[in-house]
């Protein structure tokens, strides 16, 4: 968790995304370009495709989540003109089905747990 201005911690945003790659050579294009934008809002890669195995419901062939400092920040990266510019080429392309989900993260725990 990051530090608000205050010096109260600020909760980190994650992108928590599901993708079918439909086409890879713009795909490849797509994510050079979403790579850009994420780095420049302070967005890191914790997980981007890799081993995975589906154990309930249904998923697509490749996870990815992205970290960032805050959930405003994850927000403003998705809605930057960079990102959307990225989105673009990967849309007109049909280069992916993509779900995105973008969370505000947490530290708290249910009562009880550690």
């Amino acid at each position: 968790m990051a530090d608000g201005a205050e010096g109260t911690a600020v909760a980190n945003g994650y992108w928590i995304g599901h993708v079918d790659v439909l086409d890879p050579d713009p795909y490849l294009d797509y994510a050079k370009l979403a790579k850009v934008a994420v780095e420049k809002y302070g967005g890191v890669y914790l997980v981007r495709a890799g081993d995975a195995e589906r154990v309930e419901g249904t998923w697509r062939e490749r996870p990815v989540l992205i970290e960032f400092e805050s959930y405003q920040q994850a927000l403003d990266c998705y809605h930057s003109p960079d990102y959307q510019a990225a989105k673009r080429v990967r849309s007109e392309a049909g280069a992916a089905a993509v779900d995105l989900l973008i969370v505000e993260g947490s530290d708290n725990r249910l009562p009880g747990m550690r």
